[in-house]
C-alpha cells in the first residue's frame, strides 16, 4: 500500500500540473541520498486564489494533514492558506507519513518560468513530473545548505560531460540556448572546439563578462 503523501501528491496530480523537486527528485535522476521530506511545485500559472483552491480541495480528503507556515513553524487554517502564501510562497503539510512542501514560487525559478520548466520535465508516473538537472540545479543554487551543494555538484558532473560534447559540434541556435540556461568553464572551453567561428567567438564574449 502506498503511503499518505503519496496518495495526497497523486490526488493533486489528477487535476493540476505538479513537478517533484528537492530530494525526492534527486532520487528520481539517480542520485542515492536520504531526504525526510517530499518538495513538489504545484501549477502557480492561474494565481495565489486558483493555486490554494486546488491544494484546500485535495486536502480535504485527508483528515490528519495540517498546513503549517515554513516561518512561524505554527499551524494556520486552510482559510488562510493564501495570505501565508502570498507572503512565504509555500507551505508545509505536516501531519501525514513524510512532511510535503508545497511551492508556489521555488527558489531562483519564477512563476513565469514554469510552463518551460513543465515542458522540458519528464514523466515520472500518475502525471508527476521531473524537472530536467538544469532546472532543479537551479532550485539548489545560493541556499548554502550543504546538502544543496552536494547535490549542485552531482548534478553538473552529469550535465557538464553531455553538454560539453554537444557544444562541440552544435548550431550556434543550440549553443544559445544552452548558453541562456547555464554557462561554466568546462563548457566554454568545449565550445572553443567549435568548428564555428561564431559560436567561438561568444563563447570568448561570455568568458570575458565572467572574469569581470
Amino acid at each position: 500500500m502506498d503511503s499518505k503523501s503519496e496518495r495526497l501528491i497523486r490526488t493533486l496530480c489528477k487535476s493540476n500540473r505538479v513537478i517533484l523537486l528537492g530530494g525526492m527528485a534527486m532520487l528520481a535522476h539517480g542520485f542515492t541520498r536520504f531526504t525526510r521530506d517530499i518538495d513538489i511545485w504545484l501549477d502557480p500559472t492561474e494565481g495565489t486564489k486558483s493555486w490554494t483552491d486546488a491544494l484546500a480541495s485535495s486536502l480535504s480528503l485527508f483528515k490528519d494533514a495540517k498546513v503549517i507556515s515554513i516561518r512561524s513553524k505554527k499551524k494556520i487554517n486552510f482559510k488562510k492558506i493564501r495570505k501565508i502564501v502570498e507572503k512565504e510562497e509555500m507551505i508545509r503539510i505536516a501531519g501525514l507519513d513524510m512532511d510535503i512542501d508545497v511551492f508556489f514560487r521555488p527558489n531562483n525559478l519564477g512563476i513565469e518560468d514554469f510552463e518551460q520548466v513543465w515542458k522540458r520535465s519528464s514523466r515520472k508516473k500518475n502525471k508527476l513530473r521531473i524537472p530536467d538537472e538544469i532546472d532543479l540545479c537551479l532550485t539548489k543554487m545560493g541556499t548554502e545548505r550543504i546538502q544543496d551543494k552536494i547535490d549542485m555538484e552531482w548534478l553538473d558532473a552529469k550535465i557538464i560531460p553531455v553538454l560539453s560534447k554537444k557544444l562541440k559540434s552544435c548550431s550556434l541556435d543550440d549553443a544559445g540556448k544552452i548558453f541562456s540556461r547555464i554557462t561554466s568553464i568546462p563548457l566554454l572551453k568545449a565550445s572553443m572546439k567549435n568548428p564555428n567561428p561564431r559560436i567561438r567567438s561568444l563563447a570568448t564574449m561570455i568568458q570575458k563578462k565572467i572574469k569581470k
